[in-house]
């Protein structure tokens, strides 16, 4: 047991038979993934009646068969979801003001034309 809370304590443990080896680590799904998940485990445990799966094991099997590398296509999608044009704006204020700073001949327009919308 204490062997187990020593692991436990490093945030490893053994990979035991196409088991991942796991690290806690907490992420935020929406209800709409979290619903699309548990239609996987129910499509999984019908299909056979020995085997429990977690919302744990199911993720990190679709998570690891994708590609390290994310698509183009897949960067390009995220960036327009999670754009934020008041932080990108701070972000221009201060990169402008930095460069300002550092004795640099450059303008907003400059800034937004190099790092824009289209850019991010």
């Amino acid at each position: 047991m204490e062997e187990k809370m020593e692991k436990k304590k490093n945030s490893e443990t053994e990979t035991t038979e196409g088991r991942f080896s796991k690290v806690v680590e907490r992420i935020a799904l929406s209800k709409e993934t979290i619903g699309r998940i548990d239609q996987w485990i129910v499509q999984i445990e019908e299909t056979a009646k020995a085997v429990r799966v977690t919302r744990s094991d199911v993720s990190n099997y679709i998570l690891m068969k994708h590609s390290s590398e994310l698509s183009t296509e897949d960067i390009d999608a995220l960036k327009n979801l999670n754009f934020d044009e008041v932080k990108f704006s701070f972000w221009l204020a201060r990169t402008l003001k930095r460069a300002k700073a550092k004795g640099e001949n450059v303008t907003l327009d400059e800034l937004y034309r190099q790092y824009g919308r289209s850019q991010n």
